[in-house]
């Protein structure tokens, strides 16, 4: 290379300058697409080079016939140029890159964990933020105590009372042989409590007490613990009456809704009869109001005493002249 002298670049002496180191290799696909590019380049004069022959092929990686994952083991691609083992259910655990072997009573449950801090919340943490990075600084504590990856922190979750709250944790058993188990956690749970010590408003150190069981289950923890009056009567009570008072309430409308449905489809079925009409009618005692009946049949018969006592039938043509009724 000849060296040039009359280009001026601040911070570079063109008068020595060299070519720089070649890049890594860039391929257009991840694998299977020949060879990549590498370049150089020199500053003064500005001078670029490429190289195909230093990038060679990167052939793509294939499961075939499951290589080389081994027994209870899937193989499947973790990149386009890389495999990698999975075990073939939850029964069984990495044992190695390439194995999976049974896992033991400890290796399959849960760890169900609480951390109880004798102390009012809200005097270190009054803020629903506050107490959220409060949660995460303790957890973060768990993991790196229990040497534990915070992937195995299944959940978390923070219940208060007025003077202590706790911290419910779940860790989900280990995902491969190297990782502590449930019992690893739970003797390692107690001798790590200062670890997760906090301190107070007044400068004091609160040590939680610490409580960890295996568990094959996720267990229900309950955040807002229910309090308790002097007569014994709790708030689960007061939910009880109050679901009775709206279970009456349902039924009273129920029951209101039914009877007017009733109702109505009965006086669709059935309408009322109207009201008997009041007329005058001209009779031999003059105008009197009289009510209109639905007239007899004629064939109908009535007895009246006679004169010698015994009765005697007259038909209701003879009373209507006797009488001045008129038929209708």
């Amino acid at each position: 290379m000849t060296a040039t002298t009359n280009v001026s670049i601040s911070g570079v002496d063109c008068s020595s300058d060299s070519w720089s180191a070649w890049s890594p290799c860039a391929y257009a696909a991840a694998c299977g697409s020949g060879q990549g590019v590498s370049l150089r380049m020199l500053r003064c004069p500005v001078q670029i080079e490429y190289s195909v022959n230093r990038c060679p092929p990167v052939s793509c990686a294939n499961c075939s016939n499951n290589s080389p994952c081994g027994a209870h083991t899937v193989c499947s691609l973790a990149t386009p140029t890389k495999t990698q083992c999975l075990c073939t259910n939850t029964t069984f655990i990495q044992s190695s890159s390439t194995t999976c072997a049974l896992r033991t009573a400890a290796q399959i449950d849960l760890v169900v964990a609480s951390l109880t801090y004798p102390i009012d919340i809200s005097t270190i943490a009054p803020t629903l933020t506050a107490q959220f990075n409060l949660q995460t600084y303790i957890v973060a504590q768990v993991v790196s105590a229990l040497n534990i990856t915070s992937a195995r922190i299944a959940s978390s979750q923070l219940a208060t009372s007025t003077d202590q709250f706790t911290l419910f944790l779940v860790i989900a058993p280990p995902s491969s042989a190297s990782e502590p188990s449930s019992a690893d956690i739970i003797a390692a749970l107690p001798a790590a409590a200062g670890l997760f010590a906090i301190n107070a408003a007044d400068s004091s150190t609160v040590t939680p007490t610490p409580i960890a069981y295996a568990s094959s289950t996720v267990p229900t923890f309950s955040t807002t613990p229910s309090s308790t009056s002097s007569s014994g009567w709790t708030d689960t009570d007061t939910m009880h009456v109050m679901i009775a008072i709206a279970g009456f309430f349902f039924l009273t409308t129920v029951i209101l809704l039914i009877y007017v449905v009733q109702r109505s489809r009965n006086t669709r079925l059935y309408p009322m009869e109207a009201p008997a009409k009041h007329t005058h009618r001209p009779s031999r005692f003059g105008n009197i109001s009289e009510t209109e009946f639905p007239v007899l049949p004629p064939t109908t018969r009535h007895f009246y005493p006679s004169a010698d006592g015994l009765p005697s039938v007259q038909s209701r043509s003879s009373l209507t002249s006797e009488f001045g009724v008129h038929s209708l």
